[in-house]
């Protein structure tokens, strides 16, 4: 009855460790998605040494997505980019 319907649902799910995220809502994982693609275009900005501003924009769109998901602006776009630029001249 009961007990074999809950091992066939357990059996059925595929099986997840104790630091694996599961994300539910499409919203997030689009947010997430799109966080992601900045953060990789940063990343490839810095490696082929583009203008700080350049690379700015694209961290300030991922703290944008990142902070939709939370539903506020926690993830302040200047704080964060100071701390990351510390001792960097952006725009020059």
């Amino acid at each position: 009855g009961i007990d074999v319907l809950e091992q066939k649902l357990v059996d059925a799910l595929p099986s997840f460790g104790a630091t694996d995220v599961i994300v539910t809502s499409q919203r997030h994982i689009d947010s997430l998605t799109s966080a992601l693609t900045y953060l990789r275009t940063s990343r490839q900005a810095i490696e082929n040494e583009l203008p700080g501003d350049l690379i700015a924009e694209d961290l300030r769109t991922s703290i944008y997505h990142l902070s939709s998901i939370i539903g506020t602006s926690l993830l302040d776009p200047e704080t964060t980019l100071q701390s990351i630029f510390q001792g960097f001249c952006i725009g020059k």
